[in-house]
């Protein structure tokens, strides 16, 4: 049976407002609060305030550039002089976003003289609830059901934080490390992501194989973390 998802939008003067310009705001607001919530009080509040706006902004760019050339790719026409302009054209990658997110993160936690793992642990559950708002946005903007999945995806990623928040009393995990929840929630949306790239594409294209040769390192990357000496 196929689903069909109704498309939303509303015309507020000469702008159009749709769910996914409204979900991308309101995650991107959520985020902001919810770093700076997690981390004010162990660090310095300025520079958190520094890092959440430096990881949105890379966040933004690295999102928007990648659906650029996945959609140019694609034979889509894009307005490329306004490409930050959500008004005029919707679009976004989530992993676009995300890599260019993690690659800031290390490199300003790095020039501080911060623990990598322990913030990308730390702004997980805010990356997750973005891509939940994200998705579900771009699910009733595009009445597409594949975006509604994703949501799904997301959701579950949530859940499994609170499922292994335990983690440092595992066994398996003798070391104790921070980063296993980020790392869980990798592992997680990059094979998932991918099986459903498959599944909705009906073949494996290269944005499917590289989500799961991700989830495959993500899980090469917690076996060295686990065995982490203190």
């Amino acid at each position: 049976m196929k689903i069909v998802l109704p498309g939303w939008h509303w015309q507020l003067g000469p702008l159009i407002i749709t769910p996914f310009s409204v979900g991308l705001a309101v995650s991107f607001v959520l985020y902001l609060f919810l770093v700076w919530r997690r981390f004010y009080r162990e660090y310095q509040e300025e520079a958190v305030i520094q890092l959440s706006l430096l990881t949105l902004l890379s966040f933004i760019i690295g999102g928007r550039i990648l659906w650029a050339l996945s959609a140019y790719g694609r034979g889509e026409v894009i307005n490329w002089f306004s490409l930050f302009g959500f008004w005029h054209q919707g679009g976004f990658s989530w992993w676009g976003g995300g890599g260019c997110l993690l690659l800031a993160l290390v490199i300003f936690c790095r020039r501080q003289g911060w623990n990598s793992w322990h913030f990308l642990e730390g702004i997980t559950p805010a990356l997750l609830l973005q891509g939940i708002l994200v998705s579900l946005g771009m699910a009733f903007t595009f009445a597409s059901f594949r975006y509604l999945s994703y949501t799904g995806v997301f959701l579950v990623g949530l859940i499994l934080q609170k499922v292994f928040s335990g983690y440092r009393s595992f066994s398996w995990y003798p070391s104790g490390k921070s980063g296993f929840l980020f790392l869980i929630a990798l592992i997680w949306i990059s094979l998932a992501g991918g099986g459903l790239d498959f599944y909705f594409a009906h073949r494996l294209y290269w944005q499917g194989i590289v989500k799961i040769l991700v989830g495959i390192g993500g899980g090469g990357w917690l076996f060295l973390l686990a065995r982490q000496r203190s």
